[in-house]
């Protein structure tokens, strides 16, 4: 009976792993899709566009904590509050592959160009 009460436990643990591993590989993969805009992205346009509608929001990253590229870090809240942020969806610092961190490092590189000029603009 022992036996087969290890038996079973072993496989539930299994099937659980097993599940926690799809689960992660669909994540992954559902983030990858959402940061492929990035590629073909031109934050200059994008920056400029949004500040002909009055829209001051610097773009962030998902990390350990968001991030706002071209930001002091001590002025991440101050900088928020006052301007606003939009996270960019699918970047994170729990990359799935080398796709994934191609994109992330777009990402940081988009973000970085786009505040520049909406902190540029605000700043004259």
């Amino acid at each position: 009976m022992k036996k087969i009460m290890k038996i079973a436990l072993f496989s539930v643990i299994i099937l659980q792993v097993g599940i926690s591993m799809k689960v992660d590989a669909e994540d992954f993969n559902n983030k990858v899709a959402l940061l492929k805009w990035i590629e073909s992205a031109d934050p200059i346009k994008d920056a400029q566009d949004a500040l002909e509608i009055n829209d001051h929001r610097l773009m962030a990253v998902y990390g350990f904590v968001l991030t706002i590229p071209g930001v002091q870090p001590d002025k991440y809240i101050q900088f928020k509050e006052f301007y606003g942020v939009k996270p960019i969806k699918g970047t994170s610092d729990h990359l799935a592959n080398d796709e994934h961190v191609r994109l992330n490092k777009l990402a940081i590189a988009y973000s970085l160009e786009y505040n520049k000029i909406i902190l540029n603009s605000v700043v004259q």
